[in-house]
């Protein structure tokens, strides 16, 4: 695992996901926390996107929340044809 800080990855494009990136942030009055933007750059986060948050191993954890779409399951259950003759007699359609 390689740990590096924010002001190292300063202006560094396309970081590999397998780098760890420590940064601190600090909880504001209301509870609320600024994800720094080297962070925000990094995940794809902008304003607008929801997170999760999990408490895990007594820390927080936050992962933007994804989204799945028709196409992200494509192919779950694997290929299977079907033709419209089959579907109809499977409903008892005359």
């Amino acid at each position: 695992m390689v740990r590096l800080f924010a002001k190292d990855l300063c202006g560094t494009p396309n970081v590999p996901p397998w780098v760890v990136m420590s940064v601190t942030a600090t909880v504001e009055e209301k509870g609320r926390v600024v994800i720094p933007s080297s962070v925000r750059r990094r995940l794809g986060i902008k304003p607008g996107t929801e997170l999760e948050v999990d408490v895990k191993d007594g820390g927080i954890v936050m992962r933007p929340k994804r989204r799945l779409s028709a196409k992200d399951l494509q192919g779950v259950a694997g290929r299977e044809s079907v033709n419209l003759e089959e579907i109809e007699n499977s409903l008892g359609s005359e």
